[in-house]
């Protein structure tokens, strides 16, 4: 694996990693349950898909390699990469067909070949919950790919501001461009190619984000700080438990002022007030409150306004990209697609 082709895989899973950060903290307002094996089959679901990315496709009497083609502007074997029908998708090997084992075992076969059968030999449950994050991967790897894409078209974008324009750069563009032998490409050109090429990774990952069905959208929720009954109930806790390590730095002995402080409560004349009384007294007043914070941090907490992240992952896009024309000195809507 080359250099340039791992720092690809990582940057794409960076990418699927922000967005599965958001999915399963949605997961987890909803159930428990979703934070129990959540480590491990993220890990695990990594290393399978660094071995998907890796592996070559055939397009013709080509093979080329998913993280490659992911990385690419070329819409053809990417859509086919996710088109279900297609020979080079990569729906089952992302989500894997469970095959029939109702046929007799051979001698030396394994009951457990897959990741889902590892975590369903765990626990059942943890079946579903391993599908539920194979299919968010599924949901999120184009839209992880593109999102990496357009970082380096950013990247792009600056490093020519500055670069050596050479003949083999130039070369380079005129192929990527599709120009004419002797037709000149100045750097303004090629920064302009390269802020088309941006310009198309926003519309793709537009028209996706139209076509997301309800189900498949990351909802992003922006919690209350606290609550007011948790917030009082911390503050009296934390005084009955300084005043028991009072009580036990004094060792029984309490002068006349605290007994009067606490006669009151204890419903004694204050002559008759202890050091063990005024203890027990807020040993129990500090259990009793631990009962009322732990009521008041187990109720819901408030949500504050749902948003839709990949929406606002757009949003960061086209400020990005408008701040790229800017320092070229065009607006966005002078960046024309070709074909338009």
């Amino acid at each position: 694996m080359s250099d340039s082709m791992q720092k690809h895989i990582e940057g794409i899973l960076h990418k699927l990693d922000d967005f599965l950060d958001q999915r399963y903290a949605q997961g987890k307002r909803l159930s428990s349950l979703v934070a129990v094996a959540e480590a491990d089959m993220r890990m695990q679901q990594q290393a399978v898909l660094r071995q998907i990315l890796v592996e070559g496709k055939g397009f013709g009497p080509l093979r080329i390699a998913v993280v490659d083609i992911l990385t690419s502007f070329d819409l053809v074997k990417k859509n086919a990469l996710f088109h279900t029908v297609d020979q080079v998708c990569i729906l089952n090997e992302i989500v894997p067909e469970e095959k029939d084992d109702s046929g007799k075992k051979t001698a030396g076969q394994l009951d457990i070949r897959s990741i889902k059968k590892l975590y369903s030999a765990i626990d059942p449950s943890f079946e579903r919950l391993l599908s539920l994050l194979q299919t968010w991967i599924w949901w999120d790897l184009r839209d992880a790919a593109d999102l990496y894409t357009f970082d380096l078209q950013i990247s792009k974008i600056e490093q020519l501001k500055t670069i050596n324009v050479d003949d083999a750069l130039v070369e380079t563009y005129r192929k990527e461009m599709g120009a004419k032998p002797g037709t000149e490409i100045r750097r303004q050109d090629m920064i302009k190619f390269e802020l088309q090429r941006s310009k198309l990774l926003i519309a793709q990952y537009g028209q996706r984000r139209d076509a997301d069905h309800g189900h498949e959208i990351i909802l992003v929720a922006k919690f209350m700080e606290g609550t007011p009954d948790a917030d009082a109930s911390c503050v009296r806790l934390a005084s009955h438990l300084t005043a028991i390590e009072k009580l036990r730095v004094l060792q029984g002995e309490v002068n006349d002022q605290v007994k009067q402080i606490y006669a009151p409560q204890l419903r004694l004349p204050a002559e008759k007030v202890t050091a063990q009384a005024i203890l027990d007294l807020e040993t129990r007043s500090a259990a009793q409150e631990r009962k009322i914070l732990a009521e008041a941090m187990s109720k819901t907490r408030p949500v504050g306004e749902m948003v839709n992240y990949k929406r606002q992952k757009m949003a960061d896009m086209l400020h990005m990209f408008a701040a790229a024309c800017q320092a070229f000195g065009v607006t966005p809507d002078q960046i024309v697609l070709p074909g338009n």
